[in-house]
């Protein structure tokens, strides 16, 4: 009787995805190409057909055209993000894949709660344990890592023209949109995974060097936030770019309803005060289920 066959190596980004989706239940996080309805290539997305099917239908939800195109736009781009930015910044890792084997999951509700990717090649640096593995590409230093990552964002300009089109909005828009994006979302996985926050938003902002002399049209930038509470500090991004979401939340204050703790329309002293009450009610929330 014949021994076995060997078991087939798991993909270099195989733990890498079990990591993330236990960190995050908001979005799920496949390391293969998916299976089932709902999933579509980001070279199909690009294809521009699409996003304005897309766009009339949450157009209908809201009742408002423009508040839905800041949506789904921010919605999607975060999505096409997501693929390459969050092994990137929990596990310094990055997929190999273009946009033709990437893949995002739009929900029943409309938004985005999955990504994929074919991770069967990444990018690691020196010391990781996958380095040598198949399908690892060992890079020299992390300035390396972060010229790949906004290499792969570059590659993302079909599908930053087919949400600005099928958003009615403008292609800077979605250049910014991507900054904010990068920049908002890269500190939230730090605080989900126990990185330096100062180191996260410095590799971010290096990227957006990248993103500005590699594009040419990214106009506008987020800046940073930081809140010091009774645990601390933390940082946050300010956006650059407004979702709207004020347009459709009756008796909207820019200093508090309607308007996001980072949206670049609010006064800095109402987006601390509301971000540090958050800060310390989940202080005192962490403080309660410990005792």
């Amino acid at each position: 009787m014949a021994p076995p066959a060997p078991a087939s190596p798991s993909p270099p980004l195989a733990a890498t995805a079990e990591h993330l989706n236990a960190l995050s239940p908001y979005i799920r996080y496949g390391a293969e190409p998916p299976t089932g309805e709902g999933w579509y290539p980001l070279a199909r997305v690009a294809e521009g057909d699409l996003v304005p099917g897309w766009h009339q239908e949450l157009s209908r939800r809201t009742g408002d055209a423009r508040v839905a195109g800041a949506h789904l736009s921010a919605w999607l781009i975060a999505a096409a993000l997501d693929v390459w930015l969050m092994p990137v910044v929990v596990a310094s890792r990055l997929p190999l894949a273009g946009p033709d084997r990437a893949f995002i999951h739009r929900g029943p509700e409309g938004w985005f709660d999955a990504v994929a990717v074919d991770g069967r090649e990444a990018a690691v640096l020196p010391g990781d344990p996958a380095a040598g593995a198949p399908g690892t590409r060992v890079l020299a230093s992390r300035d390396e890592l972060l010229d790949a990552f906004a290499e792969r964002l570059l590659a993302l300009e079909p599908v930053l023209r087919a949400a600005a089109a099928g958003c009615r909005r403008t292609e800077a828009s979605a250049w910014s949109e991507l900054a904010d994006r990068l920049a908002a979302r890269s500190l939230w996985l730090a605080r989900l995974a126990g990185r330096d926050r100062a180191e996260t938003w410095a590799d971010a902002a290096a990227v957006m060097d990248r993103l500005a002399a590699g594009s040419g049209r990214l106009r506008t930038r987020p800046r940073p936030f930081i809140v010091r509470y009774s645990g601390g500090e933390e940082w946050f991004a300010v956006a650059s770019v407004c979702c709207l979401h004020y347009r459709i939340v009756p008796g909207a204050d820019p200093d508090g309803t309607g308007y996001c703790a980072t949206c670049p329309l609010r006064t800095d002293a109402g987006r601390e005060r509301e971000l540090r009450e958050r800060l310390e009610a989940e202080a005192a929330g962490k403080g309660a289920g410990s005792s």
